[in-house]
């Protein structure tokens, strides 16, 4: 099976092409000498930290592929596991120069290439190396190897795949252009290595030296998933203990004026009922709905000829959302593109049987049904308007007033 993380050789010789031709809507080259400054400021306090941590995570991965599928092989299989507990780049982060950028508007990709290097300065990385019974001395060992020391440069391909979605970058696609230059020194840190592992230091360097060279030189490219992160911490932030539910409302089509005299607006769900006596009549609109009528009046006069202006509302568990005001042609689309995120309760069983009961008096739960009074989706167009319902959750659209 093909792994997520990789690029398949034709896709990718394809994106490369592409960037070669240079038909994209944005290219341009420049120095970086402006980031190595931003990036030199920002390294000890955030980037590093961050930066070693992504590392260490794919590096620990790594490691655990490379022990098992080497696992009938000197000296892979003295070994029990490889945990690599402590990683850290130091004090100067990578540089950063001739930098040449390029985008793909068909694919949304912004592919950045640029020269790199890095020279570790207080840099370390431990490994702890815990063994299995060794024929020599017929017991197991615990060894720590360290590197302080690693240098490699090269011409790198960052390839940012746009999006809609946050964080805004899909993924990262990182390669060589061709095979980098690595120097890495790793020594035993204590201990002296049994026999059976003093080859391990150079296995480990020349391991390290194979991936990037068989993974990460074009055409091969390694792919790092921004919004899989992003929304596997959004989930612990925000999310709710069943979970988190996110909704985007892009656009209601075919949406007709409301023509009927009560207001759309779902709040107003107060029944009229005739009256007679003209006087009477008048003594019962308040204060407040002369005013409203007023304003009313006065926003009909600056309405645009065959406009209308429509939000959705959208219900779930006791909650109402509405989504901004969109201006639009009548029977026209209305776009909201609108983005919100509900934390779901643990028992969304229990939830659905209170909201739908909860629905069925609703007034919104009415409108969105009939197109009556309540004004959802504008009159005729209810139906179509509606965009949808659920026993949890109602969604409808109503002409603002």
């Amino acid at each position: 099976m093909r792994s997520r993380w990789g690029l398949t050789s034709a896709l990718a010789e394809q994106q490369l092409q592409k960037q070669k031709d240079g038909r994209g809507v944005l290219l341009e080259s420049f120095t970086m000498g402006w980031f190595n400054l931003v990036l030199q400021a920002l390294w000890s306090p955030i980037l590093e930290k961050h930066i070693a941590g992504l590392t260490g995570d794919l590096l620990q991965k790594v490691l655990n592929e490379v022990r098992e599928k080497n696992s009938s092989k000197a000296p892979w299989k003295f070994l029990e596991a490889i945990v690599l507990e402590e990683l850290r780049f130091g004090a100067v982060p990578p540089s950063f120069q001739n930098t040449l950028a390029k985008y793909d508007p068909a694919a949304s990709l912004l592919t950045i290439t640029m020269d790199v290097k890095f020279t570790s300065n207080s840099a370390q990385a431990v490994m702890l190396v815990r063994t299995k019974v060794l024929p020599v001395v017929s017991t197991a060992f615990n060894v720590r190897l360290e590197a302080t020391y690693v240098q490699f440069s090269g011409r790198l391909h960052l390839g940012l795949l746009l999006g809609p979605e946050p964080p805004g970058i899909k993924g990262i696609y990182y390669s060589f252009a061709t095979k980098p230059d690595l120097d890495i020194a790793v020594r035993p840190l204590g201990m002296a290595l049994p026999p059976e592992l003093i080859a391990l230091t150079g296995a480990l360097q020349g391991v390290l030296q194979k991936i990037i060279s068989r993974r990460m030189v074009e055409p091969q490219r390694r792919f790092f998933d921004m919004h899989r992160m992003y929304m596997n911490r959004h989930i612990t932030r925000v999310g709710g203990p069943g979970g988190l539910l996110r909704v985007v409302i892009h656009t209601a089509k075919h949406l007709v004026p409301n023509t009927s005299s009560s207001k759309s607006d779902p709040s107003n769900n107060s029944s009229s009922s005739s009256i007679a006596d003209p006087a009477a009549a008048a003594a019962k609109v308040s204060r407040y709905d002369q005013i409203a009528a007023k304003f009313a009046a006065a926003k009909a006069g600056n309405k645009k000829p065959g406009s209308i202006a429509t939000f959705c509302e959208l219900k779930y568990n006791h909650q109402v959302m509405r989504t901004p005001v969109a201006h639009h042609a009548a029977a026209g689309t209305a776009v909201w593109e609108w983005q919100l995120s509900l934390a779901l309760p643990a028992d969304l069983a229990a939830a659905a049987a209170v909201g739908s009961a909860a629905q069925g008096n609703s007034p919104a739960a009415r409108s969105a049904g009939s197109g009556g009074s309540g004004g959802s989706a504008a009159g005729k167009g209810a139906a179509a308007a509606a965009a949808g319902s659920a026993d949890v959750c109602l969604l409808a659209v109503y002409e603002a007033q």
